[in-house]
């Protein structure tokens, strides 16, 4: 009788065991951080939610806020992946080893998180179902910024620079105050957009069109790219895309 009566306290604790570990899992959480603090959600909400005890608080650069999924650990293999073809690049042009070791190293201290690719916009949010989408379990971070004054260049240059914006300018005329490598690309950049669009203009000295960029923008000057070492475009383009998930200390 005894033994039945513990078998049967045992199975009654197993099954609560059961219920709880049951229980928890199907718990939603979602964690988000946002101007500073982080806030936790036991359920699934809605972008307009979230944004909705500071949409007012500033005056709000919607075009420049990403939100970023921070247990999405794919960035860090494209940036190893990225990092492993400079470093053969190198190996493969001697003569210009230490500018591909430069770039490399810039890459290392990039801030990444994976970017979510939408368009972030309270308004749009509140009044537009597709705008207004509710967030799956996991931790994010919507990095909101004011109005950026700023350019931020990198890639085949000496140094990486924070230029001063200026309006209806056109991008030629910032480029006296860039100092490029050897092996930086003599015909174009690429612009990673503060929405996180990506487009390559002309800078070659016979181009004449003015090309206006966003406040805000980085400005990935590439590596020049020839029929010795074909895989370069490949690097410069992934470069571009590691880009476009950087977290700027500016937007924190």
């Amino acid at each position: 009788m005894t033994l039945s009566l513990m078998s049967i306290s045992y199975s009654r604790i197993l099954i609560t065991l059961i219920v709880v570990l049951w229980s928890n899992t199907g718990n939603t959480r979602v964690e988000i951080g946002l101007d500073g603090k982080t806030y936790t959600y036991a359920s699934n909400p809605r972008l307009s939610d979230v944004l909705s005890p500071i949409a007012n608080s500033k005056d709000w650069y919607w075009t420049g806020t990403a939100i970023y999924q921070l247990e999405d650990k794919s960035v860090y293999a494209a940036q190893t992946k990225v990092i492993n073809s400079l470093a053969m690049l190198g190996q493969q042009n001697t003569t210009n080893k230490a500018d591909y070791q430069l770039i490399i190293d810039k890459i290392k201290g990039f801030h990444l998180a994976k970017r979510i690719g939408m368009d972030v916009d309270f308004e749009q949010a509140r009044f537009n179902p597709r705008y207004n989408p509710s967030f799956e379990q996991g931790k994010y971070l919507i990095n909101l910024q004011t109005r950026p004054d700023k350019l931020f260049v990198t890639g085949a240059v000496k140094k990486d620079l924070e230029l001063n914006y200026l309006n209806n300018t056109c991008f030629s005329e910032y480029l006296n105050d860039i100092s490029k490598l050897e092996i930086a690309s003599k015909d174009h950049v690429y612009v990673i957009q503060p929405n996180g669009n990506i487009q390559s203009i002309g800078i070659a000295y016979w181009n004449e069109e003015c090309n206006l960029v966003m406040p805000g923008s980085q400005i990935y000057f590439p590596i020049e790219e020839n029929i010795l070492f074909d895989d370069v475009s490949t690097v410069n383009q992934s470069i571009a895309k590691l880009l476009s998930n950087r977290i700027l200390s500016s937007e924190k």
